[in-house]
């Protein structure tokens, strides 16, 4: 399992050699770190057991008192990838609601 992990901010360029992503999905996490001057972003990519990968994004600013998730989610196939920004409420119901059932 791949995992890379990064820290970084609007002041603290986004550092495209330490996670190896497409150019488009690179090019939206470095829109969405250019939205939030005041956030910082901590990244982690996961490569799972079948060909896809994970990127996930927790934004957090002090400033402003938001945290928000973002998660990526795409395969070396093509140019598609999906997209969905989540509150860390919304993980911790899902956490929970993917325990109840027992899965994984």
């Amino acid at each position: 399992m791949l995992k890379n992990k990064a820290k970084f901010s609007a002041n603290n360029n986004f550092d495209s050699q330490i996670l190896i992503l497409p150019s488009n999905i690179r090019r939206h996490i470095t829109q969405l770190i250019e939205s939030s001057p005041t956030s910082e972003f901590i990244c982690r990519q996961d490569k799972t057991s079948t060909p896809k990968y994970g990127v996930y994004i927790i934004e957090h600013n002090d400033a402003e008192s938001y945290t928000v998730c973002h998660v990526f989610s795409y395969d070396l196939i093509g140019k598609d990838y999906t997209y969905q920004s989540i509150s860390p409420e919304q993980v911790n119901i899902l956490t929970h609601f993917i325990s109840e059932l027992k899965i994984s």
